[in-house]
């Protein structure tokens, strides 16, 4: 419901869901899919795909912003390979402060009833963002990290900042009497 029935969203893309229809005849879709492989329990996967603030002008220079947005949710998609099965992609324009942003709800089952591995995905995402973001020269890649919304992060996400600030903020271990004597 978060992502389809949004005040401020819209529906850029569809394949395989009737996206005319109410979230839960949305749901019914997936979960009707999904009954080609009822082993696997997580059959719906989500991902978030964001943009920098700072790329507005980068995705304005290709003409229509959500078209270009699209594509590069598509393109993330192959190199995921979430291919051949539905797919839901919404824009949210409920935090154009912070950036750009598009919600992904994809089914796990494919069209033929294989299952699109989850297994690593957030490593192989983070790969994947990483190298497009070098290949269109976005911002986010670079210095990423001090420019998350730290409020925002739940659970291990959450947990990750902590720990990196911890260890970043304690006072570096002098190797040598010259860097003792800087520390005092």
């Amino acid at each position: 419901n978060y992502v389809v029935e949004k005040e401020k969203s819209e529906i850029l893309y569809s394949e395989g869901i009737r996206d005319y229809l109410t979230s839960k005849e949305m749901i019914e879709d997936f979960k009707t899919q999904s009954k080609l492989n009822p082993r696997l329990n997580k059959c719906v996967g989500h991902c978030i795909l964001s943009f920098s603030k700072e790329d507005l002008s980068k995705l304005q220079l290709e003409g229509d912003m959500s078209k270009t947005m699209l594509d590069r949710a598509k393109e993330y998609l192959e190199k995921m390979n979430i291919v051949n099965t539905q797919l839901l992609i919404f824009r949210h324009f409920d935090r154009e402060a912070e950036g750009l942003h598009m919600h992904v709800r994809y089914n796990r089952v494919s069209n033929s009833g294989s299952t699109i591995s989850d297994k690593n995905i957030g490593l192989k995402s983070g790969k994947i963002c990483q190298a497009m973001n070098q290949k269109y020269d976005y911002s986010n890649g670079r210095n990423g990290e001090y420019r998350v919304n730290r409020h925002r992060l739940r659970g291990t996400d959450s947990l990750k900042y902590t720990i990196r600030d911890a260890v970043t903020a304690r006072p570096k271990t002098p190797n040598t009497p010259q860097e003792l004597k800087e520390q005092k």
